[in-house]
This record gives structure tokens, C-alpha cells and sequence, in this order.
């Protein structure tokens, strides 16, 4: 298959190139690469540090909406001093990870949903940023500490799989079967849920399109309640 119309397929596919929130705009032609340059750390500012008011359940949905919003960014590979998208290797350069690496780049599962929170202004009292993908499974952000086999009851409450029904604006942990990983592998937002299945929305995720494994990508993901990589949640005391 041509290179253009692997790019063409992906567009076909649903990934979208026209979120990437003023970083840049593809053109509608099939194109092979686009280079924007852009900074490669953005200062992180104290966003999530406001006092806002988060006791309803519009902050959740301000959650999920932005988490919305992005559905479709792709990371990028840092060029020099700019970046070329599309990445299709895991851990590129991307907006959320800038907030937590100061190259950019990495596994952002998690900066992706510090972003989110910063945005709808969610404390960090409520939802801790960080980016591992264990954050907030436990009641300090180390889980080497004395305190890591404490699952944390306080900001809100993490439960593991089968526990209790996950909810919209929970967070979801995975370890993926294999991996070697003690806590987890992969973190996620629950969109929805219904009898049988949780509906997410991931960063740094990945999809296969004719044979070829595209990652490092927002995007929706489909799993069953009973998925054994599905290690657990985390509810915000919303």
C-alpha cells in the first residue's frame, strides 16, 4: 500500500487530524507529514491549583467533555525544534506530556488526564496529576512508601475490578498480561457504561489498520466489565 493511501485510510478510520487545538491544521489533501513548529516544554502553570468549586456533577462532565474534545490528537516526533505529526510510535511528543516531562515526550496515559483535570479545574485535593499511570490508586503519590498497599479513601476512592459498577468521569487501570508492571499499565476515563461493557476514552492508544499498529492517539475504546487486564478504578469525590 502507498503511502498515501495508508493516510488516506487512517482519515477514513475516524482518526482526526483537526484536534490538535491550534498546534496546527492539516491540509484536506492526503499528506505524508506536516512539520509544525512548536515549543518543545510549555511551562505547567498552577491551573489545577485554583480553588474551584468541584461538588457537583458538572465538574464531572467538564471532565468528560474535555476529555471529549480531544479525541483524535496524535503525538508527534520532535525534529529539531519542531514537530513533525503524525507519530505512529507510543510515547511521542504531545501538549499533555510538555506539562509533565520537560521534553515532551513519553507515556502520557496519564499527563493526558492531568490535562483534562487541569481544564475543568478540578483540584488536586480531588484528583492528583501526575504521570504514572498509577496515580491516585494509592493515598501518596509514591507507591514505594509506607503507604502503598493503602488504596486511597481520601480525594476519593479507588476499587478494584468487580467491587462495585464503574461509572462516567471514573478513572480506569489496566496491566496489560505479560507487561511485568506491579501496579499498572494503562490509565484511562470511563465515558460510559452499560450492562456488559465499559466505554473509555484513552491517550497514548493505539489501533490497528490493515495490519499495521498505529499508537499514540486519543481515541474510544470498548472493553468488557470482566476484562482480566482491567485492574481496577478510581471515583472522584465529586
Amino acid at each position: 500500500m502507498r503511502k498515501d493511501q495508508f493516510w488516506q485510510k487512517l482519515a477514513s478510520a475516524g482518526i482526526g487530524f483537526s484536534l490538535f487545538l491550534a498546534i496546527f491544521t492539516l491540509p484536506t489533501s492526503a499528506a505524508e507529514r506536516y512539520t509544525a513548529t512548536v515549543p518543545l516544554a510549555v511551562a505547567k502553570g498552577n491551573d489545577h491549583q485554583k480553588a474551584a468549586v468541584c461538588d457537583s456533577s458538572a465538574s464531572r462532565l467538564q471532565f468528560l467533555e474535555y476529555a471529549q474534545s480531544q479525541i483524535g490528537y496524535w503525538s508527534g516526533n520532535v525534529a529539531g525544534d519542531s514537530i513533525v505529526f503524525p507519530c505512529t510510535n507510543a510515547d511521542g511528543w504531545t501538549k499533555y506530556g510538555a506539562q509533565q516531562f520537560s521534553s515532551g515526550t513519553g507515556s502520557w496515559c496519564a499527563a493526558f488526564i492531568s490535562w483534562c483535570a487541569d481544564q475543568a479545574s478540578i483540584p488536586d485535593s480531588k484528583l492528583r496529576r501526575g504521570s504514572y499511570a498509577y496515580i491516585n490508586m494509592f493515598q501518596t503519590p509514591d507507591p514505594s512508601s509506607a503507604d502503598a498497599a493503602k488504596r486511597n479513601d481520601n480525594g476519593g476512592q479507588y476499587f478494584a475490578r468487580g467491587e462495585k459498577t464503574p461509572q462516567p468521569g471514573d478513572l480506569i487501570y489496566y496491566i496489560w498480561m505479560g507487561s511485568g508492571h506491579r501496579y499498572a499499565s494503562h490509565i484511562a476515563i470511563v465515558e460510559k457504561v452499560d450492562a456488559d461493557y465499559v466505554y473509555t476514552i484513552e491517550g497514548n492508544a493505539g489501533k490497528t489498520i490493515d495490519g499495521v499498529r498505529i499508537k499514540g492517539v486519543v481515541q474510544r475504546k470498548v472493553w468488557r466489565l470482566d476484562e482480566k487486564q482491567i485492574k481496577g478504578y478510581f471515583r472522584v469525590n465529586w
